[in-house]
Formats: C-alpha cells, structure tokens, sequence
C-alpha cells in the first residue's frame, strides 16, 4: 500500500496530538547540530546521532500506536516515516490550494453534500482543522524559524527503504513560511465566503458556464520538485493576474459561450413540450381505446355465457317434462291392462255375491276422476317446476345486473387511473424541465415563465 488508510490516518493524528509527539517528528536536527557547533559545544555528530536516535524512537513509538489502532498495518519505523511525511504534504497541498484565490466552493461540490470551505478541505486531507490547530499550536511555541527555513532548501525524493528514519525533510516542508501562510489561509477562506455572499445576492441573472473555467478539486496536484535546484518557499507563491487584454477576451468568450447556452435550453424546452404534449396525447387516447375494448369483450363473453345457460336450462326443462309425462303415461297404460286381464279371466260364475267385494277396489281405476286427479298432479307439478324456473331466472338476472355493475365501477377505476399516471407524466416532465433550472440558479419567475410554454 503506497498511501494510509482511514483508519491509520485517525491514529496518526491521534497520537500526534497526545504530550508533544507532534513537536519530536517535526522538530529539525540540523538546525539543533549547526547551533551547538557554533556555541562550541558538544561536536555536531554527536548531537547529529542524539536527534536521530530520538527520532528513530518516535517513529517507532507511532508505528506501535498505529498497529494497535488498526491490526492490518504492520508498520515499523521506516514505514510510519514514510506514510507521515505523504500525509503532512498533502496537507500542506491543501493550504496552499487554500490560499488559492479561486478556491472556493462550486455546484458540483454542493451536489455531493459539501456545505462549506471548511468540508471541502477535510476531503482534500483528511482531520484537517485538527493538523491546523497543532500546526497554530506549533507556531504559538516558536518551533518554526530559521532553521525550518534551511531544512525546506533541500527536498529529497521518498525512496522505497530509507537508510533510517531520522527527521523527514518533507515534514519539515509544511512548516515553510507558516505565520504568512497562516494569514493566506485566513484569507483565502473569508475571500471565498464574501465571493459565495455576493453570488447569492446578485441572483438575478443566471449565467450558465460551460466545465472548461471548472477547476477539478477532487485530485489535487502535488508538485515534483527538482533535487538540484532549491524550491521556492512559501512565502514566494504570488497570485497572478490577468492583464487587460486578455479580461475582455475572456468576457467575450464568457459571452458567447452565454448566448449558445441560452439557445441550447430554449431549443430543448422547445423540443421537450413538443414531444411531452404529442406523446401523453397518444398514449391517453391508446390506455382509453385499451380498456374500453377489454371492457366491451368481457361484457360480450358474459353474455354469451349466460344465453348458453339460459338454453340449456331450457332444453334440460322440456327433456325432464317429457320424461315425466312419459312415466305417467306409462302407469296409466299399465294399471288398464291390468285391469283388462283380471276381468277377462273370470266368468260371471265365479264372480256371484263375492264378486261385489272386489268391484269397489277396481272401480276407481276405471272411473274418470282418478285421471282428472292425475292430471291436477300434473299440473301442480309443472306449476312448480315453472315457479322454481322463475326464480332461478330472477337469481341468474340479479347477477347479471351485479357484475354489469362491478364492469362499469372496473372501467370508471380505469379511466381515473388512466388521468393520474398522465398527471403524474405531466409533472415528471415537469421536473425534469425545473431541475437543471434550479441548479443553475434560475428564479421563481423565469420558471413559471418556463413552465407556462408547457
């Protein structure tokens, strides 16, 4: 892993801020050995040695600290030297971009959540207020001076296994110029504010730019510096400006670019109304001519069931009254010739005094009120029959009307179905018209003016 993780970075800062471990990885040696040899001292080896012992110790203390916190790093003292020096240049790349006049806050940025300078600079380095205070902390007690002054000269690249870890040159880099770059952050962060307080109160003008002017503030540039030549310190960054010249060609770029700006969204809203009203017109009238013809097959289908019905009941009535009448019939015709035999079999002999016993029981078949009784059994039963029809009748009508009324409320759902998802079409394309507006700083009345071309 090349760069520190989250994790390793909170412990870094973590431990820099306990007692004054802060101050033992950022205090230069060289300084302290050219000092004791003009005071005439101990010889500048020894204290060359000492410093680097000390430091050697910090550094190991802090790879410690960091393979507690976090388990997977794995550190020992050349790495935590390495992963410190990359993360005190990264910050002290993002107070110079600070520092930057055109440093300030842009709508990308609002989109992704940033609030505020102060946001913007902890995702360009991570605990940045917190690196600051211990930087402000650092400078309150005089640790910066000429010798950080002499230690910024010489920047050395970072070599994959240094000979040992002793004071990082590139720690020392961040503490170039520190009061003028202090008053340059300051600066810079009350400069963007008032830029971003007078953007929001001359709002009446929306001016659409093009992402070619649009710094990228995501990935930050480090410099490359040369070893044979001496860097410029801090307090040599200057602001450049524009001349004369090149502010009116810039304006009338500006212009232009404006102008084909404007062209483009009054092309596209054009385009977007046209297109809206042509489509929700055809789709509103297809959804309607869908759900009437479904509505009408469904009805069709239920009627035509229930005609089969209908005819089948009937042809099942008219096979079960011919049944009927058959059976009677067929009783009838027994109970005669039974009658018939019994009374051809005996002679007038046999049947004398006892024979009037007998001719009651068959009289009744052969008189004619049993058959007018037959036939009142008759009719009763087809009366019946016929009643039970009826209200089987009544009973499959009553469904009918039932389901013809849950087919009409079916098809009245629809249709308001139907008129809310246009609605809500109608307000998607709404959005999507008032959105880009809204981002790009348009009032309350230049869209209602849009939307009135809807």
């Amino acid at each position: 892993m090349s760069q520190a993780t989250d994790a390793q970075r909170d412990a870094i800062v973590t431990w820099l801020e306990r007692v004054d471990n802060f101050v033992r990885v950022t205090t230069p040696s060289r300084c302290a050995s050219s000092s004791s040899s003009r005071r005439g001292g101990a010889s500048p080896v020894s204290d060359a040695s000492a410093d680097r012992r000390k430091a050697t110790a910090a550094f190991n203390e802090l790879a410690t600290f960091v393979n507690a916190a976090a388990p997977a790093s794995a550190w020992n003292g050349e790495v935590a030297y390495q992963r410190l020096a990359d993360y005190l240049l990264q910050y002290r790349a993002a107070v110079t971009r600070a520092t930057s006049p055109q440093f300030a806050l842009t709508p990308t940025d609002k989109q992704t959540g940033l609030r505020s300078v102060a946001d913007k600079l902890e995702t360009l380095c991570r605990h940045f207020g917190r690196l600051q205070s211990l930087h402000a902390a650092a400078v309150a007690q005089g640790i910066t001076g000429e010798a950080t002054a002499v230690e910024t000269a010489v920047v050395e690249p970072r070599k994959p296994v240094p000979r040992a870890p002793g004071p990082s040159t590139a720690a020392t880099l961040w503490m170039d110029g520190d009061e003028k770059l202090e008053k340059e952050l300051d600066t810079g962060v009350n400069s963007s504010n008032m830029r971003q307080k007078q953007k929001a109160l001359a709002g009446g003008l929306v001016v659409l730019e093009s992402d070619e002017d649009e710094v990228d503030d995501e990935f930050p540039v480090t410099p490359r510096v040369d070893t044979s030549k001496k860097p410029p310190s801090g307090s040599a960054t200057k602001k450049t400006t524009r001349s004369s010249d090149g502010e009116v060609m810039w304006l009338q770029r500006k212009a232009r670019r404006v102008e084909r700006s404007a062209g483009a969204v009054e092309s596209s809203v054009q385009g977007t109304r046209s297109s809206a009203s042509g489509h929700s017109q055809d789709e509103l009238r297809s959804a309607i001519a869908q759900v009437i013809s479904q509505r009408q097959q469904l009805v069709d289908s239920r009627a035509a069931a229930a005609l089969s019905r209908q005819a089948l009941g009937r042809e099942q009535q008219r096979v079960e009254e011919e049944e009927q009448a058959l059976a009677s019939d067929e009783e009838l015709s027994a109970g005669f010739r039974e009658h018939e035999v019994v009374d051809g079999s005996r002679s007038s002999r046999d049947m004398g005094d006892g024979a009037s016993g007998f001719l009651p029981v068959l009289n009744p078949l052969l008189s004619g009120g049993d058959t007018q009784g037959m036939e009142r059994k008759r009719m009763f039963l087809r009366a019946k029959q016929l009643a039970f029809q009826q209200v089987k009748w009544q009973q499959e009508k009553e469904l009918q009307e039932r389901e013809l009324e849950l087919l009409r409320s079916e098809m009245q759902a629809r249709e308001t179905l139907a008129q809310r998802e246009l609605q809500l079409r109608r307000l998607r394309v709404r959005a999507e018209l008032m959105h880009p507006m809204i981002v790009a700083g348009a009032s309350a009345a230049q869209i209602a003016e849009r939307l009135q071309l809807l």
